[in-house]
């Protein structure tokens, strides 16, 4: 008995003294040991999703001011390396070996994945902290949660767990003695309940089937699959809105197996194209060329990777926003093309045609402009004409874009041509 509660005391004493040293000014003023990216928790089924995502977010805030390491969060990675790249980890979900393959070269050194589940009334987060570098794990911690009392406090503890001590989660650990000494204490009398308790836990929300069965009362891996079939067929056929509910509600009808990862992969690219659509749609109506094409580029690019992960699930089908996509390109290097015109930039306008015919050979009014471009030059030429005597550069460069817009066998190219010469003898 008395063994018992030394042990105890020993062990409080401990991860007291870790956690000095965590948040302890002297930590503050340290040098980052190395940099963490952090992935949000993957939820398990009957998890609010509102507040999974509100513990991640408490959760990445604590743990940027563990000093010692220099916490990257979804956010900041997608801000470096692209959404494509998030959207790829965000599918792997806890899969290791997926998520490997994808960070090799990246400046990470340690990796921090876990699920949240409802165990026995209670949220439980499952963490695991990799090191990149070594290509393992290097701690494994469970915490439990009731369903919305997760605050500071709770976000200070996991902190704690998963990176208390630092330096045994590095591959090479540089440690000052005095850090070695303060932190002697924590690692020994922590492991044995710890494990305990894990495995107590474990046996109560171990699933009952193998890999790939469902919990009792949960949708099997095909359901899943069929779902996000279907939100993809819905999105085939132009029905983003219907193709966003659908896959939502895979989302939340999970099946706690490998499927619900593609959900979650699948919803962020319908929803990345949909913010697109949106915005392509609105700059059409502000007649805004510039944002108009440049967010098409982009959406030209999400659809390409929609239909790669069509392909992927046996829908080989080309979607009704590729054709749309091009109809909207031409309408903004129409839009363009007007404006160049406007600005009196003649063969700019000239492209911006040419470009709009590309995407839409059809295209009436892109071709109407372009069939317009020698009465235009008609109108360049007389003012160069006009402009010779007293401004002899501005005739000069109105005279130039003459010889561009008509053909070198024109009479009007030749009376350019002539007036050009006229200009450089004077």
């Amino acid at each position: 008995m008395a063994r018992a509660l030394f042990l105890n005391i020993l062990l409080v004493a401990g991860m007291a003294l870790a956690t000095a040293v965590s948040f302890s000014p002297a930590a503050d003023a340290a040098d980052a040991l190395g940099k963490v990216l952090v992935l949000p928790l993957t939820p398990g089924p009957d998890v609010d999703l509102d507040e999974a995502e509100a513990i991640d977010g408490m959760l990445a805030e604590r743990m940027r001011k563990f000093v010692q390491f220099d916490v990257v969060t979804i956010q900041d990675h997608s801000k470096k390396f692209g959404r494509k790249s998030e959207r790829a980890l965000l599918r792997c979900g806890v899969d290791f070996k997926c998520l490997d393959k994808r960070l090799k070269r990246t400046p990470y050194d340690l990796l921090v994945v876990g699920k949240l589940e409802v165990a026995d009334k209670n949220l439980e987060a499952s963490f695991t902290v990799y090191n990149l570098q070594e290509g393992e794990s290097k701690r494994t911690q469970t915490f439990a949660v009731k369903p919305g009392k997760f605050d500071d406090g709770a976000a200070r503890k996991w902190t704690v767990g998963l990176f208390v001590p630092p330096e045994e989660l590095l591959a090479a650990p540089e440690e000052e003695p005095v850090e070695e000494e303060v932190a002697e204490p924590e690692p020994e009398p922590k492991p044995e309940p710890r494990k305990k308790a894990v495995k107590e836990k474990a046996a109560v929300v171990a699933p009952t089937g193998g890999k790939g069965k469902p919990l009792r009362g949960l949708p099997s891996e095909q359901d899943v699959m069929d779902g996000i079939r279907a939100a993809y067929k819905l999105f085939v056929v132009g029905n983003i809105d219907e193709a966003q509910r659908r896959i939502k509600k895979v989302t939340e009808d999970r099946c706690a197996c490998d499927a619900d990862g593609k959900a979650f992969g699948l919803k962020a690219m319908l929803d990345a194209f949909k913010v697109t659509l949106d915005k392509a749609e609105t700059a059409l109506n502000k007649n805004d060329s510039k944002t108009v094409i440049g967010t098409l580029e982009e959406m030209k690019t999400l659809e390409r990777e929609l239909a790669d992960e069509g392909r992927k699930l046996g829908v080989d089908a080309t979607s009704k926003y590729a054709a749309e996509m091009n109809a909207m390109f031409a309408r903004g290097y129409f839009i363009q093309g007007k404006g160049n015109l406007r600005d009196g930039n003649y063969l700019l306008a000239r492209e911006s045609f040419k470009q709009a015919l590309q995407f839409d050979p059809a295209n009436a009014e892109a071709k109407a402009e372009i069939d317009k471009m020698p009465t235009y030059a008609q109108q360049l030429f007389m003012q160069g004409q006009y402009m010779v005597d007293f401004e002899p550069e501005g005739a000069k460069r109105k005279l130039q874009q003459v010889l561009e817009l008509v053909e070198p066998s024109s009479d009007l190219y030749k009376k350019a041509q002539k007036k050009l010469q006229e200009i450089e003898e004077q």
